[in-house]
């Protein structure tokens, strides 16, 4: 009786450990880098968002044609950020819920992407630009086209952060069943 008993307990601690170490495998080729992916995402979604706030502020210097290339280069930076928290995202497993929020998102990104990359145009002209009148008249229409960005820049955001809670809430369901 204390054989079986023995070998009982030993088979449960085993089937323990796998379950266990299934879980920590989880957390960390799946959960962990989905978050650390989608996080990546977000920093460069700020960062650009930053410069779209410079850009603004830009308006009112007088060096701003000498200083509108380096926003330019300022957001390639934070698409690039953007971009590898992407690939390392995409690459993962997700679960129904992700994948169709993550379907959602990639359409909000590329509208995002499309009205950032236009400023970026503008912003390049305010670079060329001749005169004060010109950089004024060139700002009058980044000011209305930045709030075409808006709601796809609060949409994208949206969507990072409730796949970001959904990965967390994932990886603490599989902390919780490893230690049970």
């Amino acid at each position: 009786v204390a054989t079986l008993a023995i070998i009982i307990a030993s088979g449960s601690g085993i089937i323990g450990m796998r379950e266990g170490s299934d879980a920590v495998r989880q957390l960390g080729y799946n959960f962990l880098p989905s978050v650390i992916g989608l996080m990546e995402i977000s920093r460069g979604q700020l960062e650009a968002r930053v410069v779209n706030r410079d850009v603004s502020l830009l308006e009112f210097d007088d060096e701003a044609p000498a200083k509108a290339p380096k926003l330019v280069e300022r957001k390639l930076a934070a698409y690039a950020q953007m971009d590898k928290g992407r690939k390392a995202y995409e690459a993962l497993p997700m679960s129904p819920e992700e994948d169709k929020l993550w379907k959602q998102f990639v359409i909000d990104y590329n509208e995002w992407k499309k009205l950032n990359d236009d400023l970026n145009v503008m912003l390049g002209s305010v670079a060329k630009a001749k005169s004060k009148a010109e950089v004024t008249e060139i700002f009058h229409e980044i000011r209305g086209h930045t709030k075409r960005v808006g709601p796809s820049a609060g949409a994208t955001k949206t969507a990072i952060d409730k796949l970001v809670e959904i990965n967390a809430k994932l990886g603490e369901a599989y902390y919780a069943s490893s230690s049970e």
